[in-house]
């Protein structure tokens, strides 16, 4: 099944202080070590960004949101348009043990769950909508709950046809309790970035 990634890296990161897709893990930008994951998994990678200049090293083609302010679902909304797969995949750019185990269990069961527009993974009973598949079938969706105000990722989950894959479905794929934790670890706060260099060495 050919992937197209995308590149959510239209965060504020208010709460950070700084841009969190150029902080540094083991002196590489964590953009650049998402990059280099997603490569070989996914047939082209598109960068959802509003400030294109801070990313031109990436040499990614960028798109930007069409509504501007809407938080991820503009992201969600741009890459689909300008995306030319079937399927794909959205990752933020904050998730320093990003992992393509996951990935991997999230095509299997979107290849074996006809109908579905979108496979979001579950850990520690919450959805993580932002490291997930979505089907160019939602498109129309995302577009109306930008047009009708319903920002809220919860809000489009709700309206689409949605396989969710749980941590007893990772494990059976051989992801360790551990590993599942960290893969979706993301950085929101300095502490929370002084954490994931710490652990990065087991990693």
């Amino acid at each position: 099944m050919e992937l197209t990634g995308i590149l959510l890296a239209g965060g504020k990161s208010s709460r950070m202080g700084t841009d969190k897709a150029l902080l540094q893990i083991d002196g590489k930008e964590n953009i650049i070590r998402l990059k280099e994951k997603l490569d070989p998994v996914t047939k082209e990678l598109l960068l959802v960004t509003n400030d294109p200049d801070n990313y031109h090293f990436l040499k990614l083609p960028v798109v930007q949101d069409k509504a501007k302010g809407q938080g991820p679902l503009a992201g969600i909304e741009a890459g689909l348009t300008h995306s030319n797969s079937g399927w794909n995949l959205f990752v933020a750019c904050d998730l320093p043990f990003f992992t393509t185990k996951v990935v991997e269990v999230l095509v299997k069961t979107a290849k074996s769950s006809p109908g579905v527009q979108a496979v979001v993974p579950v850990s520690e009973n919450r959805e993580h909508p932002l490291y997930a598949l979505y089907h160019q079938s939602s498109l129309p969706y995302v577009r109306y709950c930008l047009e009708n105000n319903k920002r809220r990722i919860r809000d489009l989950l709700a309206g689409l046809n949605v396989a969710r894959v749980e941590e007893s479905e990772l494990r059976k794929h051989g992801m360790t309790n551990e590993e599942i934790k960290t893969a979706f670890f993301n950085m929101n706060r300095p502490e929370d970035y002084r954490w994931a260099r710490e652990q990065n060495a087991q990693f």
